[in-house]
């Protein structure tokens, strides 16, 4: 109800929610002109889309974003401590009790190494896991810090701040995913 917001339905093909979409997310363009936009917020979307579509993901928030404009991204990052000491797959991370003991319904966290810094969720074999459905790959995604660092770079935008979420911690600290702060220079 309000004039400064508009939402658009658009119906992206994803391998998994939403198998029988009609547009490519990886030629989609936003819905916003060249540097129109003063804030993006992307919580949680990257999260699921396979490296390719991230990187686009990142490229059309930089085209649209304004000199100076901030974009929040929330995600998995690995961090260079939580690289797996041996073989791809990560140790088990998290658990929504120590932070939220009313839920009953724990998020636990293992990713496999798909290589170049790109991560799927796994059970302790590696074998692919989604909490909702059957997956052939895993997901959610997760990213080596440098690898999403370098994809943000690549899209032409800069880190502004690195938030750490409690995904990976025993305590809440901003948010349950990592957040970055990101700005187009």
């Amino acid at each position: 109800t309000r004039p400064n917001f508009s939402f658009q339905h658009v119906d992206l093909w994803h391998r998994l929610y939403r198998p029988d979409g009609k547009i490519n997310p990886n030629s989609f363009r936003f819905p916003a002109a060249d540097a129109s936009v003063d804030v993006a917020v992307s919580a949680s979307v990257i999260t699921h889309l396979e490296r390719e579509t991230a990187q686009h993901h990142l490229n059309e928030t930089a085209r649209v974003l304004k000199h100076k404009g901030r974009a929040l991204y929330s995600t998995f990052i690995i961090t260079p401590d939580m690289l797996p000491e041996k073989g791809t797959v990560t140790r088990l991370f998290g658990d929504v009790h120590a932070w939220n003991p009313a839920r009953n319904d724990a998020f636990e966290w293992r990713f496999a190494n798909r290589g170049d810094g790109f991560y799927t969720h796994c059970d302790a074999t590696g074998a692919p896991k989604n909490h909702y459905m059957a997956d052939p790959l895993g997901d959610p995604m997760a990213y080596e810090i440098g690898t999403f660092t370098r994809m943000v770079e690549k899209a032409g935008l800069r880190v502004v701040e690195f938030l750490p979420g409690a995904w990976c911690r025993d305590h809440y600290i901003d948010s349950y995913q990592d957040v970055f702060v990101l700005e187009r220079p």
